[in-house]
C-alpha cells in the first residue's frame, strides 16, 4: 500500500514506474535484478490529473496506476458516518487504553457534525484520541474537543447569546412530543445515545440532528 502517492519525487515514480511495467526491482545496495509479484495499492489527497497538467507528475506513472480508481468523498460530504466512526474509534480506544468512555455528550457530537474536517477521517480519529487524553470521566464533553473543533461551538454560543442567526425552531407541536420524549428517553437511559436510538426506534443521526436543535446548556 503507498500512501500520499501524489507527493513522491519524479525519480521515485520512475522507479515505481519500471517496477510496474517490468515487474522487476533491485534491493538498495544489490545488483542482482529480482522479480515482483505484488498488487499495488495507492492512495492520494491530490487530484493528480491537474498534476500531470503542472509537469510534477509522471503522465505514465499516472496511467499506470489509475488500473482502477474509486472516489471517496470528503467526510464533510458524509457527516452521518460520523457517529459510527466515533463509536469504533471509542471503543478501540478503549481496549487499548483500558479506559471506560461510554460515549460523546450531545453537545461534543454536535461540534463534531458543524465542523468541516479538512483532514478527514484521519483528523476525527486523532480528535478522538486528544479527547481520551482530556477526558476524565464516562463521557466526552466539548471541552475535551481539540481547540479547533470547540472553537466552532463556542462562536456558535456567542452568535446565539447575541442573537445573531439561531437556529430555526420545528413546528410547534413536533417539537413539543418529539424533544420531550427523546429528552426523557435520553435521561433514563443515563445519556446514553444509543440506547436511547434503540428505545425510541431511530438511528443514531437522526437523534443527534433533534439534539442540535435544542439550545446549548449554560
Amino acid at each position: 500500500f503507498l500512501d500520499e502517492i501524489g507527493d513522491i519525487s519524479p525519480l521515485i515514480q520512475l522507479k515505481l514506474l519500471r517496477v510496474l511495467q517490468e515487474y522487476e526491482y533491485e534491493r538498495v545496495g544489490d545488483s542482482v535484478t529480482r522479480k515482483a509479484n505484488v498488487r499495488f495499492i495507492a492512495a492520494t489527497h491530490r487530484n493528480l490529473r491537474e498534476r500531470v497538467e503542472q509537469g510534477t507528475f509522471r503522465e505514465d506513472f499516472y496511467y499506470r496506476i489509475r488500473v482502477y480508481a474509486i472516489e471517496m468523498p470528503a467526510l464533510r460530504e458524509h457527516k452521518a458516518d460520523i457517529v459510527q466512526l466515533c463509536d469504533a474509534f471509542i471503543d478501540r480506544l478503549n481496549r487499548r487504553t483500558g479506559k471506560t468512555i461510554r460515549q460523546l455528550s450531545p453537545e461534543a457530537l454536535n461540534s463534531l457534525m458543524d465542523y468541516c474536517w479538512p483532514g478527514n477521517v484521519r483528523q476525527l480519529e486523532n480528535a478522538i484520541e486528544h479527547a481520551f487524553v482530556t477526558c476524565q470521566d464516562g463521557s466526552i464533553t466539548l471541552a475535551d474537543l481539540p481547540g479547533e473543533i470547540r472553537s466552532v461551538r463556542e462562536r456558535q454560543r456567542e452568535c446565539a447569546r447575541a442573537g445573531d442567526g439561531p437556529p430555526m425552531p420545528w413546528p410547534p407541536r413536533r417539537q413539543r412530543v418529539s424533544i420531550e420524549k427523546l429528552l426523557g428517553t435520553l435521561g433514563e437511559c443515563q445519556g446514553n445515545q444509543a440506547e436511547a436510538a434503540r428505545r425510541l426506534g431511530i438511528d443514531r443521526t437522526t437523534l443527534w440532528r433533534r439534539l442540535k436543535r435544542q439550545p446549548p446548556q449554560s
